[in-house]
């Protein structure tokens, strides 16, 4: 995230809408779980979306439960770190 930034102070322009994508992710996932403090119900997209790539990875790899759960730590890791670079480059 803080290399896109630095690209498009260097090449101006370079910066598209989808680079925006992870840190969006990123803010959406703190307000959700901020959220759930007061009504458990924001914690359902989150649920859902973890769920959906559970699946998906579980069903591309044989049915593999392992896959399909490290899937779900992989994605939200690299969502969430580029993210709060792209975030924290830009504040």
């Amino acid at each position: 995230g803080e290399a896109r930034i630095a690209l498009n102070r260097k090449h101006p322009g370079s910066l598209k809408l989808v680079h925006c994508l992870p840190a969006l992710f990123t803010f959406s996932v703190c307000l959700l779980v901020i959220s759930s403090f007061f009504c458990r119900l924001f914690l359902v997209p989150l649920i859902i979306y973890a769920l959906l790539l559970f699946v998906d990875a579980m069903f591309r790899n044989k049915c593999d439960l392992r896959v399909g759960s490290l899937s779900v730590i992989a994605s939200f890791t690299q969502l969430f770190g580029y993210g709060t670079g792209f975030l924290r480059s830009i504040i």
